[in-house]
Formats: structure tokens, C-alpha cells, sequence
């Protein structure tokens, strides 16, 4: 399991209220936080006054400084875009795409065009439908509410934007109404949407299938096993009940917010004791009553990355390394036994980290004179560069003793293999106490 990385940069300013002098932007902008870098102009739209600001990000303190406000005219409806010809202009977090010069357009769109990325990957999930969605000139007065969905505005306020926008970089956040937010609570919601992920991971991988499905919208559908939530959950339930342990590895992710709704792509390595598989994920969430739900999840299976799990058969060198990190456990050795896990090593039972998990274990073993570990039933499985090791384990000590099934991953650092993860599951019985 790779923790998700996103680079989260901090946006110091865009609203200054006078009064209480705190720092305000329009929630929509949350989706800044998750842009692999950042534009040079940000430009904002907010239906209900006809209203565009420009902002300028200055390279040095990544303020969101104002340097333009101008008129606009947007769909003749009111609402969100949903269908072709429904008059409405759509609201969310988009880009700019391209520019159309005034000799490629008819009159009516004055002296140049932008098109947008409308239909966005979150509006193509949701099954929304019509194109060609433009910020253009006019040729005519303005006339407030007056498009077939684009965004209208003066020529002399189009060249202005034409001189500071970069195609296919400067976002776009079209609203109906201009929410703000304090900067502080904007960054809480992008670090609440990567623990939310975390989490959902997190009880995946320990097969804690009722937490697990909790995360799943009533109104969710997998797209790639055409299941609703009833029939993914008993699907899901029925898979658990044969899974006796989980590794999950994600890589290349990446994250889109718009309009209260949250997309994440990933690459997705799955193992478990069963099965083994590598693909594309894709995850919509959905942000409802303030809770967040998945909505959608689609999977791409690429066959050629995804290698069977496979029992070893010659169990003799890996047989030594376990019975190293149970002679190392048993005598007290810490330093050496800690040298047996991974620098990314994760605790599933514990939720703990390696750093968590060296502190545990010292005071652990600072505390107990004698350590005595009976390990049973061993098997080993081994795919995709990885060594799975489950056995029954009795662990006794003067204070404690308990029994029960620990499953342990193993991958080669530096050519040598250390555990990344760990899981224990206690098996209550008489000798057990404390």
C-alpha cells in the first residue's frame, strides 16, 4: 500500500474581507490543491451576478491578486448543464482547451473564441451530454442571461483575457453562486478527501468488509461488473468470507474535484491469497449531506502485468528467513529483528507505521524478560515480487500470552527481504491473559 502523494499548494490569498481580515476563496477552488503545478491566471465565473474575475498567481508568494472584473453573459436557463440544448451554462472546474480565431467563427461570436473541456471526466461520468461550450466576443450589446450555455463577454474584455490565459493550462471555476470559504477550511476539505481514500484502503486491505462498504453510495454503480450496491455488496461479502489476507499497491494517482463531486484515477495491484490481478481504477465520489460516497468505480484489467499467485514449492530459503526474524523476535535481538521490516512497513491490525511500530516494539520487549514464539501451518505464496507468509502463532511472555493467525508480506530492499506488512488475528482461548 503506497500512501497517496499529492503536492498541496497553499494558497495564501484571494478575498480579503476588511472587516475580519481572514483570507476567503471560493470553495470550487479546492481543485488547485490537486494540480500537478500551478497556473499562471485563475479565472472565476459566478452565474447568479454576471460576473468574471481574473486572477493573477504571483510566482513569488502564490497569492490569487485580482486584476480584472468584468461583465458576462451566461446560458438563458437557469441551473447546471446537464443535456444538449437545455440553454444552461454548466458549472464546475474546467480548462481552457483552444483558441479560435474571429476569421474561423461566425459574426456572432466577435472577435474570438475559447473552448472549454465541457463535457469534463466528472460530466461524462454523470452522463452529461452537449459540446462546444465557449467563452467568446460579441458582436452585439451584452445582454445578461442571453447564451445558448457559452459565456459571453466584450470584445475589448476577450483580448484582455487573450493576453493572460495559457491554453490548456488556466483553469476555469464556473458557479452559480460565489461560496467563499476560509483558506484553512479549503485545505482542511483537500486533506479530508486524501484521508478518505486512506481510509477506504485501509479497511480493503484489512478485510473489514462491513466498514468497507460503508463508504459505497446507495445509489452506487460499478460500471465494470454492472452492479448496484445490493448486488456489489453481496458480491463483495461473498469474496471477504474467502480472503484471508490483502496487499493492495497504488501508484500514478490522480485527483479532480469539481462541483461536489471527487474523481480519482489510479494504478491498482491487487494480491490476496486467491488471486492476483493489475489494472486501472477509476473512483467518483460524491460529496452528500457532508459526507463523502463513492458513486461510480470502473476497472480496467491489463492482462500483461498480472502474474497468478503461486505456492512455493521450495520453501528452504524462505523457511531460513522466517525462522531468522522468529529466532531474532524470540531473543530480544530488537535492533536486528527491526531490521526485518521495510521502511515503508504498515501495521494492518495495529494501524501503525514503521516508526510506530519500532517505538511499540522496544517498549514491548524492554518490558518483557523472556519471549517465547511457536509458529505452525506455515504456507508460503509467492507473486509479482512479493512473499506472502501465513501461519498459526502462540506468543507467550511472564505478562502475556496469546494465539491466533498472522499473515506477513514480504519484498526485497536492497536485495534483501523485509516486511511491509503485517496482520494479526487473536484467537481467544484459555492460556490467553494478561
Amino acid at each position: 500500500m503506497n500512501c497517496h502523494k499529492v503536492i498541496l499548494v497553499f494558497l495564501l490569498s484571494f478575498y480579503w474581507i476588511l472587516n475580519a481580515g481572514e483570507v476567503k476563496l471560493p470553495k470550487g477552488l479546492v481543485n488547485l490543491l490537486f494540480l500537478p503545478e500551478m497556473p499562471g491566471t485563475v479565472l472565476v465565473i459566478e452565474k447568479k451576478t454576471q460576473k468574471a474575475f481574473v486572477y493573477k498567481v504571483e510566482s513569488d508568494s502564490l497569492d490569487l491578486n485580482l486584476i480584472k472584473e468584468f461583465a458576462v453573459s451566461t446560458g438563458k436557463n437557469n441551473g447546471n448543464k446537464f443535456k444538449k440544448d437545455d440553454l444552461k451554462t454548466p458549472e464546475g472546474f474546467y480548462l481552457i482547451k483552444e483558441y479560435i480565431p474571429s476569421e474561423k467563427l461566425a459574426l456572432e461570436f466577435g472577435i474570438g473564441a475559447f473552448p472549454l473541456d465541457y463535457p469534463n471526466s466528472i460530466d461524462k461520468l454523470l452522463k452529461k451530454s452537449g459540446h462546444s461550450i465557449w467563452i467568446h466576443g460579441l458582436n452585439k450589446e451584452r445582454v445578461p442571461y442571453d447564451t445558448k450555455g457559452c459565456i459571453a463577454l466584450e470584445n475589448e474584455d476577450f483580448l484582455f483575457l487573450k493576453e493572460h490565459i495559457t491554453i490548456g493550462k488556466t483553469p476555469l471555476l464556473i458557479t452559480g453562486n460565489l461560496h467563499l470559504e476560509d483558506k484553512e477550511k479549503i485545505i482542511r476539505e483537500a486533506d479530508t478527501l486524501l484521508e478518505i481514500i486512506k481510509n477506504w484502503e485501509k479497511k480493503w486491505e484489512t478485510n473489514d468488509i462491513e466498514s468497507y462498504l460503508d463508504f459505497y453510495h446507495s445509489d452506487f454503480y460499478s460500471s465494470d461488473k454492472k452492479m448496484n450496491f445490493d448486488k456489489w455488496s453481496e458480491y463483495k461479502k461473498r469474496i471477504s468470507q474467502q480472503t484471508e489476507f490483502i496487499s493492495l499497491d497504488f501508484s500514478n494517482t490522480e485527483y479532480f474535484y469539481s462541483d461536489n463531486y471527487f474523481l480519482v484515477k489510479f494504478n491498482q495491484r491487487f494480491t490476496s491469497n486467491k488471486f492476483s490481478d493489475f489494472g486501472k481504477k477509476t473512483l467518483l465520489w460524491k460529496n452528500e449531506h457532508n459526507n463523502w460516497y463513492i458513486l461510480q468505480e470502473d476497472w480496467h484489467y491489463i492482462k500483461d502485468k498480472d502474474k497468478e499467485i503461486q505456492l512455493v514449492k521450495n520453501e528452504l530459503e524462505f523457511s531460513e528467513i522466517i525462522k531468522n526474524w522468529e529466532n531474532l523476535w524470540e531473543s530480544k535481538n530488537i535492533d536486528s529483528y527491526l531490521k526485518c521490516y521495510h521502511p515503508d512497513f504498515y501495521s494492518s491490525d495495529k494501524d501503525m507505521d514503521f516508526d510506530e511500530w519500532t517505538d511499540y516494539k522496544k517498549r514491548i520487549t524492554n518490558e518483557s524478560d523472556s519471549i517465547a514464539i511457536d509458529l505452525s501451518d506455515i504456507e508460503y505464496f509467492y507473486s509479482n515480487g512479493y512473499l506472502f507468509v501465513k501461519f498459526h502463532q502462540r506468543y507467550t511472555s511472564e505478562k502475556y500470552s496469546d494465539s491466533g493467525n498472522k499473515t506477513l508480506l514480504w519484498k526485497k530492499n536492497n536485495n534483501k527481504w523485509q516486511i511491509v506488512r503485517e496482520n494479526w488475528y487473536n484467537i481467544e482461548d484459555q492460556d490467553k491473559k494478561k
